[in-house]
């Protein structure tokens, strides 16, 4: 993954500014080793909340949208938003998504090591 200190830096200050402390990871990752066909661009940025409900879900839509229009205008950025449990339950049913985010994948925020664990967890079922 071709991500450079700054935007890395950039885009987890970002995050951590619109997301608080709902945001429990962060990271890059690249679908196409999972499934060449999976929408992607040159950042593809991974957004693990605590929780989502339903009436923040589409606030949480718009402001990934602002930061892939807006952070780093020179890149395309992806950004798929997943709340832990969803992440989790990805991971225990085995789901194609689940290997897509976690098979390459560049943890950059991750303090109580949602996307470790979901990695660790996804790598032993196969």
């Amino acid at each position: 993954m071709d991500v450079s200190d700054e935007s890395r830096t950039a885009i987890l200050q970002w995050c951590q500014y619109h997301y608080g402390d709902n945001l429990v990871g962060l990271a890059f990752f690249d679908p196409r080793i999972a499934d060449p066909h999976y929408p992607s661009g040159d950042i593809n940025v991974l957004l693990i909340v605590r929780s989502a409900p339903a009436e923040a879900r589409e606030r949480y839509d718009v402001v990934a949208e602002e930061l892939v229009k807006n952070l780093i205008p020179e890149k395309s950025l992806t950004c798929r938003i997943q709340t832990a449990g969803e992440l989790y339950d990805l991971v225990m049913l085995r789901l194609p998504l689940a290997e897509i985010y976690l098979t390459e994948l560049e943890i950059v925020y991750d303090p109580h090591n949602v996307l470790h664990n979901a990695r660790v967890t996804l790598s032993e079922g196969t």
